[in-house]
């Protein structure tokens, strides 16, 4: 089973390099997972959001079932929700439920790649249907479909040539809408600007707000990375936390956020034992204070939020 896990892997990575071969411009602004390793069970909190992910794969893998109770698998799934809340962890859940390959694009660097390197954008347009046909199932997740925003600081970029840029990725998403092959799934951190055109029923039928509720899914997020981490450590590391106390009054934070401070704080025991000191467990105090020290970092240099992606 290692070894057919390994040749298929292998197999799907070099066809995700002949993409790029093809398309050195999407290589630049998109990330492929051959086999991502997300179950839904392991998404913490965020229940309303899971479920939905599992409605969304069951509709796809069974459409036969959804007919008979007169209904039809949704065309492409728009995720809203702040920085840091789950949306791209959820694309990865949905992958590994439909045992697919994720190949995520990272849209404000698409808008750049195509601004910059223009001519090298062409293959990729003309090309799109063909590069994923050797693919028996793939999905794509467009990350913020609000293009005018910088990814990274949210701030908005002036001066863009608006109508044609929309025009591209348009074409781009319709194209994956209407391939058999494509599970279409985008998200966007400012719903209130995300252009409207992108919401019809032949592109994202489907909108879900991913939110986490204070303080219960920062909680589970908490308990899970550091259950995570514990595993990945094959040692206990944390001292017995009660993890509601430790964001309580932090409310501004993130799921991802926190999940942030807490490597944070297991990277400065690591910092500190290897430098020949003596550590012991991680307090829930280290972890707090790392939180607090993000969270001012992110307040003072308007960074956003996060995404968390440890697991």
């Amino acid at each position: 089973m290692a070894e057919d896990f390994a040749a298929e892997q292998e197999r799907l990575l070099n066809l995700w390099k002949g993409v790029v071969r093809k398309s050195p411009a999407l290589g630049r602004c998109a990330r492929f997972e051959a086999v991502p390793d997300v179950p839904v069970e392991r998404v913490a909190g965020l229940a309303r959001a899971r479920d939905e992910i599992l409605t969304h794969a069951a509709a796809i893998t069974h459409p036969e079932v959804y007919k008979r109770w007169g209904t039809a698998p949704a065309v492409g799934l728009l995720m809203i929700g702040p920085r840091g809340a789950g949306k791209s962890i959820l694309a990865r859940a949905l992958a590994t439920r439909l045992e697919a390959p994720l190949l995520e694009v990272d849209v404000p660097q698409l808008v750049l790649e195509v601004l910059t390197h223009g001519a090298e954008v062409v293959p990729l347009v003309e090309t799109w249907d063909e590069v994923f046909a050797d693919f028996p199932r793939l999905v794509v997740h467009f990350d913020e479909l609000d293009f005018e925003r910088m990814h990274e600081t949210g701030e908005r970029r002036a001066g863009l040539p608006v109508g044609p840029l929309l025009e591209f990725l348009l074409r781009l998403v319709a194209q994956c809408a209407e391939s058999r092959s494509v599970v279409l799934v985008g998200s966007t951190s400012y719903p209130d600007t995300v252009r409207p055109v992108f919401l019809s029923r032949r592109r994202f039928s489907r909108t879900l707000a991913v939110e986490p509720t204070f303080p219960d899914d920062h909680v589970a997020v908490l308990e899970t990375h550091a259950r995570l981490a514990e595993e990945r450590a094959e040692r206990t590391l944390f001292e017995p936390i009660d993890w509601k106390q430790v964001v309580e009054g932090e409310r501004a934070l993130s799921p991802g956020q926190w999940v942030e401070a807490l490597h944070c704080a297991l990277r400065g025991h690591a910092r500190r034992e290897a430098a020949g000191e003596e550590v012991g467990l991680v307090p829930a105090s280290a972890v707090r204070e790392e939180a607090i020290a993000l969270a001012a970092t992110a307040a003072s240099t308007h960074a956003q939020p996060s995404s968390g992606n440890y697991l």
